[in-house]
């Protein structure tokens, strides 16, 4: 296992929306649909996230720039109708929090390019007693691990190929 970073990202966990595509002058233009409030909330998260990979990437050789496993936990807040909820099954979506995230760990700098993340294991939950709203993000390089798989990948072609 190569180097591993862990960091917890205090806020209000804002999905990814979706986008909206209208003309403007003879021209396509792409935005995120929604409202300025839910525009504005989301921006201030992947804010939030972007700067704590800046943080988290302080004292670091570099960015994630080769295979990046990342484990993400979001706590989210515990509806006041129902303080024995258990798992967290309603919005947001674990995709698009989770797409959220990735992108601010690429604008943040601390990792090189989404693309590069060949293990995601996501969990959202709840943040109870007294447990902050957030995420919990942990990227580990598997540079090392793909080197060795690479490795038993040849041998093995060679010995297929001798029989």
């Amino acid at each position: 296992m190569g180097r591993s970073v862990t960091f917890d990202v205090v806020g209000l966990p804002r999905a990814q929306g979706s986008k909206q595509a209208f003309v403007r002058g003879g021209r396509g233009v792409v935005v995120e649909a929604g409202s300025k409030a839910s525009r504005d909330a989301h921006s201030l998260w992947r804010t939030q996230v972007a700067e704590g990979a800046r943080k988290a990437l302080e004292g670091s050789e570099s960015p994630y720039s080769g295979p990046t496993e990342v484990t993400l936990v979001f706590y989210l807040p515990l509806p006041a109708s129902d303080k024995h909820r258990t798992l967290h099954t309603h919005a947001p979506d674990i995709d698009k929090i989770s797409r959220s995230c990735l992108d601010s760990l690429v604008n943040g700098g601390l990792l090189a390019d989404d693309a590069l993340v060949w293990l995601l294991q996501v969990k959202k939950g709840y943040a109870r007693d007294g447990h902050w709203t957030g995420v919990s993000i942990t990227l580990t390089d598997s540079s090392a691990e793909e080197q060795t798989m690479r490795e038993v990948s040849k041998t093995m072609a060679k010995l297929a190929r001798k029989r």
